[in-house]
């Protein structure tokens, strides 16, 4: 059961803090308002409470056939014999983290590149991405905010991609469909690379970021 639970926090603070930043970057880059560390602070604090308290609630729910958490595919968490919970606690959080991120880090990108202007109104700009002043356009700012959105744009496509071969084969699985083993392997292998790639996605957002800590 501690490996279940210990999984289960690790799946929902995944999502929590995708969305977190997701949400963090938006509000700095698009909207220009710089979070508090206090803000940060309680961001931060609250999403392992709420994932020790996800992690934890389905313990106090009726268990008529056996422990909550045991052997669940590859690794321990939700059995596929408890569909909805599994599906309510384990899948529902990649699924919302998913939509959101997917769909903040597009507006980002779509803001950064001037597409799509939103002081004063929703506006389209269809044109060539340009950001003027007086007479002046500042192309190398351009290029620079373009390659940080591009950067950044990776974060939820690697958190979909690999995780969503693990969902679909998940929700198949507490669906009642066969799917074979190798399936599960393939599936839990994306899902295991997503660390690996989250580190290797913030080293390059950082080398993008050199000049501004020059």
């Amino acid at each position: 059961m501690p490996v279940g639970v210990i999984m289960q926090i690790g799946n929902f603070s995944t999502a929590y803090f995708s969305i977190v930043i997701a949400v963090h970057t938006f509000l700095t880059l698009v909207l220009h308002k710089r979070q508090s560390m206090l803000v940060c602070g309680i961001s931060a604090t609250l999403g392992w409470i709420v994932a020790a308290t996800i992690a934890l609630s389905p313990l106090y729910f009726p268990q008529p056939v056996g422990p909550l958490y045991g052997p669940s595919g590859l690794s321990c968490g939700i059995r596929a014999i408890y569909a909805r919970e599994q599906f309510l606690f384990h899948l529902l959080p990649i699924f919302t983290a998913s939509v959101f991120s997917a769909l903040l880090y597009s507006l980002i990108f779509l803001v950064l590149r001037g597409t799509l202007m939103i002081r004063g109104g929703l506006s389209l700009n269809l044109g060539p991405p340009t950001v003027s002043r007086g007479r002046l356009t500042y192309e190398g700012y351009h290029r620079f905010v373009t390659a940080v959105a591009k950067s950044m744009l990776w974060y939820p496509f690697a958190y979909v991609v690999l995780l969503l071969p693990y969902s679909i084969v998940r929700l198949l699985s507490i669906s009642g469909f066969f799917v074979s083993f190798a399936g599960v392997v393939l599936a839990s292998a994306f899902w295991s690379f997503l660390g690996i790639a989250n580190v290797g996605l913030l080293y390059n957002t950082l080398r993008v970021l050199g000049p501004t800590f020059d």
